[in-house]
């Protein structure tokens, strides 16, 4: 049986790489489209990373509340 602590510790790593690899993959996207549908503008790159750190916040919201319901 793992510690509250050690389950915390876990759910932050979890969310600190689904941020990392939503993020990125929302910017990679965005990159894709605008070098292959727009000209040479920024915009859809900075919508995919928002859309991506948006999944990545609320996979942790649920992660979190589910952790804390645990404890409680």
């Amino acid at each position: 049986m793992n510690s509250p602590k050690q389950e915390e510790s876990a759910a932050t790593d979890k969310c600190l790489a689904d941020v990392l690899m939503k993020g990125g993959s929302g910017m990679l996207i965005g990159s894709v489209i605008t070098l292959c549908f727009s000209r040479p503008r920024t915009y859809p790159i900075w919508l995919g990373l928002g859309f991506g750190i948006g999944l990545a916040y609320d996979c942790c919201q649920t992660r979190w509340k589910a952790l804390n319901s645990d404890v409680r």
